[in-house]
């Protein structure tokens, strides 16, 4: 219902409700359509919307992978122009 309210209208709506991550100092609370949300790793005050210093460009699968060698973050987005939109993006983070 928030998201009907007229000073939230247009805003981007991202429930953060599928999976939280630890990865390169940042905590991450993550749902499928959107980018990541930040986190304060100690007192989980909200930070925003994170795209990894203006490198993630779209949306952000909440199931990433890291590698355990390297520890890169590897993960897939999509609905990328937008909702029903067939484009996908491969992220390497």
């Amino acid at each position: 219902p928030a998201t009907s309210e007229p000073e939230v209208r247009g805003l981007r709506y991202n429930v953060a409700n599928t999976n939280v991550l630890f990865h390169g100092g940042r905590l991450l609370a993550l749902e499928e359509f959107n980018p990541p949300f930040e986190l304060d790793a100690a007192t989980l005050a909200s930070r925003g919307p994170c795209d990894f210093d203006g490198r993630l460009r779209g949306p952000m699968t909440a199931h990433p992978k890291v590698d355990a060698l390297t520890g890169a973050l590897h993960a897939f987005g999509y609905c990328v122009d937008g909702w029903g939109s067939t484009r996908m993006a491969y992220h390497h983070i």
